[in-house]
């Protein structure tokens, strides 16, 4: 199989192999690349890999500076150049890639051994078989994660994904006699606010609702009480060694972490890629439909999203097929003129002007093929190729949870 043989692999993992025969070094993160994380150097012919940033800071070649381009490319949320950090001197190694290290030479090369086809069709004669498949692959790819010296746990919110996971994890541990714990974020005593439209705040009813399938559930609900925004920050960015993207999300993730690191359980399943995947809604494929003039479908398509989650039909139109479809030199200049900013960024980043124009923010975003007007997607597919097709931040997010808590987390709904 070779190089091939990487395909064929399921799971989160990265790999380091030694070919004796041909004095090879080869270096592979697996397709989605979400949990795993590989870094490499070349500094003054020498070479070096490891799993975080840190390993390699520990050489003492390494120039321990800081890459402001690449910070500034974080500040508004440009994370297209995959194989950047915020370390000048240290590269990752995409998702879905191998590098090829000659010892002879010393030459590298790099190649996608894997990526999402998107032209490719599964048609059944009947709804039923796709069912069937999704179950056989979903179990597949489930299964795959349970494997652990440790007890295993699982995020749970109320929601299809994190559910369709602890559900099925649950069903093949009770096949061995053995339990599933899960963890819920929930709000503190006391608290009554209202939610949005179409929004909930307390996610105990759905999760206990869903628990009772599964008589070997335990379920545990966190409250996060007496914590803020800047609990455990400075561990975080010790171990993490890079800022957290989504702040209001930090503290409670890391609570759960933290109380199932203390009852011994070493894996925790999520659900973090069904959104793309189990519980994806085909939003994004209304504009290529009205484009392609396919009405029948563009019409049960916005029947069916009319009124869910928060959209209605001024939302729809707006945001999902006029707003993808207008030219981006138009959609552009809509922007600067009728919201009176040049960026988009100017009104969701703490960048400043200066800083944003010294580091050539725009440039670096056109050529990395970030656009920072959110324009939207027109084509359902190349959205979902484009997410599911590895990023930076996360898998070095996880990384350093790992060696903070001990934690691995695993996600069976984005598997290749």
């Amino acid at each position: 199989w070779e190089k091939k043989a990487f395909t064929r692999i399921i799971g989160d993992w990265v790999w380091a192999i030694w070919l004796r025969q041909t004095r090879q070094l080869l270096l592979i993160r697996d397709p989605q690349g979400y949990h795993r994380s590989l870094h490499y150097t070349l500094q003054n012919n020498f070479f070096a890999f490891s799993t975080a940033p840190k390993g390699l800071m520990a050489l003492a070649d390494m120039p321990r500076a800081m890459d402001q381009g690449a910070l500034a490319d974080f500040l508004i949320l440009n994370h297209k150049a995959l194989s950047n950090t915020l370390y000048k001197g240290v590269q990752r190694l995409e998702a879905g890639h191998v590098l090829t290290l000659d010892a002879a030479s010393g030459n590298i090369s790099i190649e996608r051994y894997w990526q999402i086809d998107v032209t490719k069709r599964i048609i059944y004669r009947h709804d039923q078989d796709y069912v069937e498949h999704f179950n056989e692959l979903f179990d597949q790819s489930v299964r795959a994660r349970l494997r652990s010296c440790h007890p295993v746990g699982a995020f749970m919110s109320g929601g299809i994904d994190s559910s369709a996971v602890a559900t099925t994890a649950a069903k093949q541990l009770a096949l061995e006699g053995k339990s599933l714990s899960t963890y819920t974020a929930v709000p503190q005593a006391g608290f009554n606010d209202s939610a949005p439209w179409g929004r909930y705040n307390d996610e105990t009813p759905l999760v206990n609702a869903v628990a009772k399938m599964s008589p070997n559930m335990k379920t545990h609900f966190i409250t996060s009480e007496g914590m803020d925004q800047f609990t455990g920050l400075e561990n975080h960015l010790e171990q993490g060694e890079a800022p957290f993207r989504n702040p209001a999300n930090r503290v409670w993730m890391e609570n759960i972490m933290q109380t199932a690191a203390a009852k011994g359980e070493r894996v925790l399943l999520t659900g973090q890629l069904g959104n793309f995947t189990i519980s994806y809604d085909g939003s994004w494929s209304l504009a290529n439909w009205l484009k392609s003039l396919n009405l029948i479908k563009l019409f049960w398509g916005i029947k069916q999203l009319n009124g869910y989650r928060e959209r209605d039909l001024a939302y729809i139109t707006k945001n999902l097929l006029a707003k993808p479809l207008l030219p981006a030199w138009l959609y552009r200049n809509l922007v600067a003129c009728y919201a009176k900013r040049p960026f988009f960024w100017t009104s969701n980043s703490l960048i400043k002007p200066a800083f944003a124009e010294q580091m050539q923010v725009a440039s670096r975003a056109t050529e990395a093929g970030f656009d920072p007007y959110w324009q939207g997607f027109s084509c359902s597919r190349a959205m979902r190729k484009q997410l599911l097709s590895g990023n930076n931040y996360s898998s070095d997010m996880h990384e350093g949870w790992r060696a903070a808590f001990g934690v691995d987390l695993r996600d069976p709904t984005g598997d290749r």
